[in-house]
């Protein structure tokens, strides 16, 4: 009895047993894997893999640990086999080793029959129809789940008993050959009858009837995308078991493989390996799906140490079954395998030899260039000379017309801010002279009106506050004319809460001040006289602009003399 690979992948979902919040590659977590599997790259799932492949003895070793305190409880203190202890190591070995799964359910059955206990029995005959689905005994199957009485089993273990059904079925419906066959469709509504059992019997809100929903739905109306979601949604609802989200990775590699998306089933199919590693789960089809599809892809070389670990997990487990479909493959990845390092040493060889021929040709050149070394290490260093003279030239050259560039520009500014400021003391001396004559004929008027009471009034009617302010607005004036971004590139030096706002084109004083620092007039004291300020005030002035902006104390003052004038 031989059932083909490529439909026992597609419908064949046996069990797998995963542990993946343990272990760790050079590269990406094995947890991360599962916690970010959005986000991880197949390479990285790739390289996970191989890092864990190099630890299957330490997981085997814990494995046995276990094994063996099993299997030291397995005997009462009254010498009695324990039932319970029996069934603990059969669903240890189910998934480990076929020979030994069958002996512990043996031991089960043994058990039960002893005591007479029908609730016993119906445990065994699940044991052994779990067993004999694993090893691909159909017909064995069949007939022992048809003796077990289901009234003596517990709604979980009723899931269980109705699960190995689909299970048993699916199976069957790929091995009679797919759709084409008479008997396909009924193995395929016996399948839609046992889901449907599971969904009358478990709780609506429990993790096994949303993961049977998803299948129950999917034969009604096969939907691939659907099924991813619906899948990923499960993983993320659910506080699951380490063997409930292996299958669930499974199944998610088949889906996506159906929907044409072949890197990320690639990926699910990593991570489905990884677990099997984790878990020391050796009856599986996941290795093997994986090394078909990279050897489909030419990756010959990354798909043989996964067929291989196939072979020996399917040895260890001694089932024919899977041995049988492995066989399939590890000739065609073998030979590709061989092709290609045969053709990797031709083309050694190749390269090789015409490496060969250009040491010989390189020796003979080196002969007939060795009489020109000399001559030419002359005429490179009289090169080199006068490479430099004409390099210092030209940067002798550049820095002058860079200070020539500099001067030039400093001049022009100079200029127009002489030019455009030698107006403004026009216009004001002008405007200030013309008010001072009017004053001083007010004097000579009340002189010779003898109102002398209104000579000590006249000192503040000079407007020497109302003066000094249009020179401030005067200056204000042609500063913003020279400089319009002057305002803009300050504020660059603060944050936006610091911003520097003006109103009807008149500088605060303290950007007056810095106003003056721009054009060159950078002394304290020069300062306060200008703007009638004393020396002190003109530091807290400029201590305070400066404490609110986001650059240094010391830079502050270079960054605005270095603000281009437009």
């Amino acid at each position: 009895m031989s059932i083909p690979l490529s439909i026992i992948l597609k419908y064949s979902f046996l069990p797998f047993i995963i542990v993946i919040l343990t272990g760790c590659s050079n590269h990406t977590p094995a947890s991360a894997l599962l916690s970010n599997s959005s986000t991880v790259s197949l390479d990285s799932a790739l390289n996970v893999l191989n890092t864990e492949m190099t630890k299957v003895d330490d997981y085997r070793r814990q494995k046995e640990i276990r094994l063996n305190a099993l299997k030291k409880d397995l005997q009462t203190d009254s010498g009695h086999l324990s039932f319970k202890v029996a069934n603990e190591l059969f669903e240890e070995y189910k998934a480990y080793q076929s020979d030994s799964a069958f002996r512990y359910a043996t031991i089960m059955s043994r058990i039960a029959e002893g005591a007479d206990a029908p609730a016993l029995r119906a445990k065994a005959n699940v044991a052994f129809a779990d067993y004999f689905i694993s090893v691909g005994f159909f017909k064995e199957a069949s007939e022992m789940l048809g003796r077990t009485d289901s009234r003596f089993l517990n709604t979980e273990e009723k899931c269980n008993f109705y699960n190995l059904h689909t299970r048993l079925y699916r199976a069957l419906c790929s091995y009679v050959g797919g759709e084409a066959s008479p008997l396909w469709l009924t193995y395929n509504n016996l399948n839609r009858d046992y889901l449907d059992s599971i969904l009358h019997t478990a709780p609506s809100d429990s993790y096994i009837y949303a993961y049977t929903k998803i299948d129950r739905e999917q034969l009604d109306n096969k939907n691939d995308e659907k099924a991813i979601a619906d899948r990923k949604a499960l993983l993320s609802r659910y506080a699951i078991s380490d063997h409930e989200r292996a299958i669930n990775y499974s199944r998610l590699a088949h889906s996506h493989l159906d929907a044409g998306k072949r890197k990320e089933a690639e990926y699910y199919l990593a991570l489905s390996s990884i677990a099997d590693l984790h878990s020391n789960t050796t009856e599986t089809t996941s290795a093997t799906m994986l090394a078909n599809l990279l050897h489909e892809e030419g990756r010959n070389d990354e798909a043989y140490p996964y067929i291989q670990m196939a072979l020996d997990d399917a040895t260890f487990f001694n089932t024919r079954l899977r041995k049988y479909e492995i066989s399939g493959y590890m000739p065609k990845i073998d030979q590709a395998r061989y092709n290609w390092i045969n053709g990797q040493i031709w083309k050694l060889a190749i390269v090789i030899g015409i490496i060969l021929g250009l040491l010989i040709l390189a020796v003979i050149l080196f002969l007939q260039l060795k009489k020109r070394k000399r001559t030419l290490e002359q005429t490179n260093a009289e090169l080199d000379n006068k490479t430099k003279e004409i390099s210092k030239s030209h940067r002798q050259l550049a820095e002058a017309n860079s200070l020539l560039n500099q001067t030039v520009e400093q001049l022009r500014e100079t200029t127009e801010i002489k030019d455009r400021y030698i107006m403004q003391s026009l216009y004001v001396n002008t405007a200030f002279v013309n008010q001072v004559e009017e004053k001083c004929k007010e004097v000579v008027k009340a002189v010779k009106e003898k109102k002398y009471d209104d000579l000590k009034f006249l000192p503040y009617k000079m407007g020497i506050k109302e003066e000094r302010q249009r020179i401030y607005r005067s200056f204000d004036e042609a500063f913003l004319k020279l400089f319009p971004n002057f305002i803009e590139e300050l504020n660059k030096l603060f944050d936006a809460e610091n911003h520097i706002i003006i109103t009807d084109g008149e500088l605060p004083m303290d950007v007056r001040i810095f106003a003056l620092l721009r054009l060159g007039i950078a002394d304290p004291a020069d300062v306060a006289a200008y703007l009638n300020l004393s020396t002190k005030t003109v530091y807290v002035y400029k201590t305070k602009m400066k404490s609110r902006s986001n650059v240094g104390n010391n830079e502050f003052e270079d960054r605005v003399k270095a603000i281009p004038k437009p």
